[in-house]
């Protein structure tokens, strides 16, 4: 569907599927339908204003949201995929400022992986160069560990068009070393080098593992309150 919109045809070529009744995946209807919809939509019978949002919606998902959700599972490349949304989303809002307003709005309440605390993580991420991770380790290194660390809410930070990843690793961001007890004098080697370290592949092992997605636990939420309202209409009961 996104090739088509695109302008592309997919090898095996077209088929229409009619739409189901519903999706367990929630995001998965805001991207099938509306592209159904625009495709369809002269026989339809939609209005201009219509098309034209449909239109708006479809472009956005196709451009930027379908490319984010196939790579937002990868805990390693979390920090640079959300930095380069919002830089990309910046830039398409002379395009339509409508859709990218609205869409910044939202991301912006779920900076978790650009935190001090997780910016760190871009440093085993084979998106960027070797420079660029050299950058972010020389960075840190500038920054003294905290002797104990912040609780709470992630401070999440304040971006502009310069932003860098480099530029948001902190004093949290040795958070992910001590909680690991690793060593981190790689952190001073030459980038081709890491790998040799095997503290830097006992960090490297958990950061590529780390679920990123949090579809996991809207499931387990909605298992839990399935079962407990299955079982009892007691509120003690239930807790």
């Amino acid at each position: 569907l996104m090739l088509l919109l695109l302008g592309d045809m997919p090898e095996r070529g077209v088929h229409w599927l009619r739409p189901g009744a519903a999706h367990h995946a929630r995001w998965m209807p805001s991207i099938l339908y509306p592209a159904k919809m625009f495709a369809f939509s002269d026989q339809a019978g939609y209005s201009k204003q219509m098309i034209d949002k449909l239109e708006s919606l479809c472009l956005f998902n196709a451009l930027f949201y379908v490319e984010k959700w196939l790579s937002a599972s990868v805990g390693a490349d979390a920090p640079y995929n959300d930095l380069q949304l919002w830089h990309d989303l910046n830039e398409y809002k002379k395009h339509d400022p409508r859709v990218v307003n609205a869409a910044i709005k939202a991301f912006e309440r779920h900076f978790w992986y650009l935190t001090e605390e997780c910016a760190v993580f871009s440093l085993f991420s084979n998106r960027l160069s070797d420079s660029e991770r050299q950058d972010i380790a020389r960075h840190l290194n500038r920054v003294p560990a905290p002797k104990t660390f912040e609780k709470g809410h992630p401070r999440f930070p304040v971006l502009n068009h310069t932003t860098k990843l480099a530029d948001l690793v902190g004093a949290e961001s040795w958070l992910l070393f001590h909680s690991l007890q690793v060593n981190t004098a790689w952190l001073t080697a030459p980038v081709p080098l890491w790998q040799l370290d095997p503290d830097y592949r006992e960090a490297e092992m958990f950061v590529r593992h780390v679920k990123v997605v949090n579809d996991l636990s809207e499931r387990a939420v909605k298992l839990i309150q399935d079962f407990a309202t299955s079982i009892s209409n007691d509120e003690t009961q239930r807790q």
